[in-house]
């Protein structure tokens, strides 16, 4: 290794411990070895009061008449009953990677994020992603489980239990049509989508696969947004192929980049050596600075 990959990876190694982006973004993988459970355990502290303290911020936003997120989507897959969520309406996103986005959560519906972990149901929202934690079952058996760059106890938790209060209106209005009926969703929504989401820039997939929304209705949000960033692990199936022109391949290896590459993706690599591949290049905000409010780069092909 040169001498200036040698500074440029300690610079890394070193950013991320001081300003914590293992538990802000996804950043902390694609720079880097993952770094320790113990490490991660020692940084995701947080007290329960502080999470409530959120929801009922929420709660006040909604009361007011300003709400401070929408619920955008309810829908099914062969996983279950999901719900997609945006937030960062009136308090803008704290996070120090992403910068002041609209953050869409993508949750399981009928149970809450972290049990959804313990018991595998959160493939809902997440599928087969290779980066979820591990199961009650898995532990059990000494399986670890994924580098999750979500600790789902906080924001995802927060977010959760201000839907089931009622927090976040329905962005179609009141009486939405059944889960799956995708057609009167996004015809019953579209001017909503264009009052809330014009000029502002989203971050799709806070938590959970994106894909989970209907295409139509992540054109529309893109459409009038200022800008967007998004991911998906799911860019192998082959349903999902429109949506690189919005997301990016999440990729694990140089062998993923190749193949998504070749079905034109643009690709966001866990970079597991310091080496770069051919036009690519690291995520600024761990060599710059740069939040992704600013940058936006990470926005597909289109």
């Amino acid at each position: 290794m040169s001498d200036i990959n040698l500074i440029y990876e300690q610079y890394v190694r070193q950013k991320r411990v001081e300003r914590n982006i293992l538990t802000e973004s996804k950043c902390c993988i694609e720079c880097g070895a993952p770094i320790s459970l113990k490490e991660y355990n020692t940084l995701i502290k947080e007290s329960f009061d502080e999470e409530e303290a959120d929801v009922e911020e929420e709660l006040k936003h909604f009361k007011s008449g300003k709400p401070n997120g929408y619920v955008l989507y309810e829908g099914k897959n062969v996983h279950g009953n999901f719900v997609c969520v945006a937030t960062g309406l009136v308090n803008k996103s704290a996070n120090v990677k992403t910068g002041p986005m609209v953050q869409i959560f993508i949750i399981s519906s009928d149970m809450s994020p972290m049990k959804a972990i313990e018991t595998g149901a959160n493939a809902t929202a997440c599928w087969g992603c290779k980066h979820k934690p591990a199961t009650a079952e898995q532990k059990a058996q000494g399986i670890k489980g994924g580098a999750c760059y979500v600790d789902a106890s906080k924001s995802v938790t927060a977010v959760y239990k201000s839907y089931k209060k009622g927090c976040y209106p329905d962005i179609c209005g009141d009486n939405p049509p059944d889960r799956g009926n995708d057609a009167e969703y996004i015809a019953r929504s579209k001017s909503k989508i264009a009052e809330v989401f014009s000029g502002r820039k989203v971050r799709f997939g806070a938590y959970g696969e994106p894909v989970n929304l209907p295409y139509a209705m992540v054109k529309m949000i893109a459409g009038v947004a200022a800008a967007h960033t998004g991911y998906t692990h799911r860019w192998q199936n082959a349903g999902m192929q429109a949506y690189k022109e919005f997301f990016m391949a999440s990729v694990d290896s140089e062998q993923e980049y190749m193949e998504a590459k070749e079905k034109g993706w643009r690709s966001f690599r866990v970079m597991t050596e310091w080496r770069l591949a051919p036009k690519e290049i690291v995520c600024l905000n761990s060599w710059l600075d740069k939040t992704c409010f600013d940058c936006t780069q990470c926005n597909g092909v289109g």
